[in-house]
């Protein structure tokens, strides 16, 4: 679980990236793929940058995962 926290801090960055090249195509996009959007976090915040936004992360998978085991049974049968 804690690896796929840091994949998806990397994607949600690629995805607000693009989101803005578009409105501006002069700039240079800042990150290039997954493993070097993970390589600029960490060069430019630092290693533990990506962990300050664990807690949330957790708290979101439990929130949705309760959501999905309790509304399994109802909405299937």
């Amino acid at each position: 679980m804690f690896c796929t926290i840091l994949l998806d801090i990397a994607k949600v960055r690629l995805q607000l990236q693009k989101k803005a090249v578009v409105g501006d195509a002069a700039d240079a996009p800042k990150y290039r793929g997954l493993l070097g959007t993970m390589a600029t976090i960490a060069r430019e915040e630092g290693l533990a940058a990506p962990w300050n936004s664990i807690i949330p992360g957790l708290q979101r998978q439990c929130i949705y995962g309760g959501l999905r085991i309790r509304l399994y049974d109802p909405v299937i049968f």
